[in-house]
């Protein structure tokens, strides 16, 4: 569970996820990564499903959209991203970055 960290990076164990991830902590910043891989540092979820993301939400300022899939386009990057929007919308998390599919 996210306990009050600055930012939530969705698809933070991938290769743009990762360099975000990075890059806020390099700078200092309290980061949580949203992945379906579990882990220290991680919020365990899956935003095809929706699993976790309430947890994930819960208490962050700041959202990160990099998660994206290959395999299931509509699934991941339309329909979880409006999953997450609406998630993050009812826990009042003030800003939301979405980033490019192809990047």
């Amino acid at each position: 569970m996210v306990n009050g960290s600055e930012f939530l990076v969705t698809g933070g164990t991938g290769s743009l996820g990762s360099r975000v991830v990075d890059h806020l902590r390099g700078a200092g910043r309290e980061v949580q990564v949203f992945s379906r891989r579990g882990g220290e540092g991680r919020v365990r979820g899956d935003l095809a499903t929706g699993e976790g993301l309430e947890a994930a939400v819960q208490s962050v300022e700041t959202i990160i959209r990099c998660a994206s899939s290959t395999t299931s386009t509509r699934q991941v990057d339309v329909e979880g991203t409006e999953r997450l929007l609406g998630t993050a919308s009812r826990r009042a998390s003030r800003t939301f970055f979405p980033s490019p599919s192809s990047a």
